[in-house]
């Protein structure tokens, strides 16, 4: 087998040597030397890896024929979820079989052998090479009967990857580095959405966009694919960078499926997402933050008595305040849907309590955002005077209790201010004010 890599030829000689002497590590003696010589293994797939990135295009030839796999059979839920984000991230690949093959044609066997040795699949890094590798192998659009072999060859590799074994081999290995197959197959799903999660960011800071070639335009197929996966803890970060994704062309558009989707699993708090993520989330989509609104409006209150304790977890819950004092346009949109609230039911204590509690986790809020990322009040209330924007947002704690009715004197007296009135009237009632405010 000729080899026209850059990866010496001796060493190519060695590592298949190496993988066909191990097989699938049956024997005590091929198990003790994978383990004497997986640091170095680890090394050639990281260069293997680089090789493969940078496979030059070439024209049709004969590839080389491909290591053998078994059909796949029977899921967990964690593999399926697996099997689905592997299918996302073969369509992120724009290469192609025989380019790679052309650069390493030893590369089919290798990989097809190690990939059966679960004393291999079973170190993390190890893994996340031949993960890459099968990715840089596969063809988006193949190109004859060839390539389309090569994907269903490279599908039925990640089958085995994927499978429920209940062989003694696999539950040996489990066994001796502490895992259970359920926690193999969530390494080999994080492993996997590591690789989309680094596509979707490449494509977001991509400079190439045209009308025939557009990195984004898989941005929209990828939201779909990811429908199913919401619930599922290990896809968090590629649905954070999803939504983090700028819409720089009408290609990035997310799915409004998906969006709904991550709004619904986060208001039943089965999916954890940053901050960043949430707000990107509700600025894209102005239904699912009213959503969001509605959803704690029903929640708070169902209970007419809810104490002040309990509200304030709720509101803080909703992460409503935190994303309000993050972006003001946000926080503009639940502020008119509360107003309209209050004016449907102006006497209901209960909803008078929820706003009450969430103005305190606003502040608080706000209160906690960087100095140099905080706005000022007045951009959340645009049309409120400063003289009674000020009054109206301290909190009574923070006033000695005898001079609460003076307070609310003060506050009466901005209120009946006439709307419009001169900068010069704001400033005498300024002077006016009490010396503890």
């Amino acid at each position: 087998m000729s080899h026209t890599g850059p990866v010496p030829e001796r060493l190519v000689e060695f590592w298949m040597g190496k993988a066909v002497e191990w097989g699938q590590a049956l024997t005590p003696s091929a198990r003790h030397d994978v383990a004497l010589h997986l640091d170095q293994l680890r090394a050639f797939l990281r260069q293997l890896v680089l090789d493969l990135r940078t496979a030059p295009l070439i024209q049709q030839k004969d590839m080389p024929s491909l290591e053998p796999v078994p059909e796949h059979t029977g899921q967990t839920w964690v593999i399926a979820a697996c099997d689905h984000v592997w299918m996302s991230l073969l369509g992120s690949q724009r290469g192609s079989t025989l380019e790679v093959m052309r650069t390493a044609p030893f590369v089919g066997q290798f990989l097809g052998r190690l990939c059966w040795n679960t004393f291999v699949t079973a170190d993390k890094e190890s893994r996340a090479c031949l993960l890459q590798c099968l990715h840089s192998m596969y063809s988006v659009q193949p190109q004859g009967c060839l390539e389309l072999k090569a994907n269903q060859w490279i599908q039925n590799v990640l089958c085995h990857l994927l499978a429920e074994e209940d062989s003694g081999t696999v539950q040996t290995v489990l066994k001796h580095v502490g895992w259970t197959s359920r926690d193999y197959h969530s390494e080999l799903l994080r492993d996997m959405v590591a690789l989309l999660v680094n596509d979707v960011r490449k494509a977001a800071f991509s400079e190439i966009h045209t009308q025939e070639v557009c990195p984004c335009d898989r941005i929209h197929g990828l939201s779909v694919s990811c429908i199913l996966l919401v619930t599922c803890p290990e896809a968090a970060p590629l649905i954070g960078a999803l939504l983090d994704c700028p819409s720089i062309c009408p290609k990035a558009a997310l799915s409004e499926a998906f969006l709904h989707a991550v709004n619904e699993a986060l208001l039943n708090q089965r999916l954890v997402l940053e901050e960043r993520a949430v707000v990107a989330l509700w600025s894209r989509s102005l239904v699912s933050l009213e959503r969001a609104v509605l959803h704690l409006l029903e929640s708070a209150l169902s209970d007419p008595r809810p104490s002040m304790q309990e509200l304030e977890e709720q509101v803080t819950g909703s992460l409503l305040p935190r994303a309000s004092a993050l972006s003001c346009p946000l926080f503009l949109v639940v502020n008119d849907i509360f107003r309209a609230a209050l004016r449907g039911a102006s006497g209901n204590q209960a909803l008078r309590s929820l706003l009450q509690a969430f103005t305190c986790c606003f502040l608080q809020a706000r209160g906690q955002v960087e100095p140099q990322d905080r706005l000022p009040l007045t951009a959340f209330f645009p049309s409120v005077p400063v003289s009674v924007l000020m009054p109206l947002v301290q909190r009574p704690t923070d006033l000695p209790e005898d001079a609460w009715p003076a307070h609310l004197v003060w506050i009466s007296r901005c209120l009946q201010m006439p709307r419009g009135h001169d900068e010069a009237a704001d400033a005498r009632l300024q002077l006016k004010r009490p010396y503890y405010t």
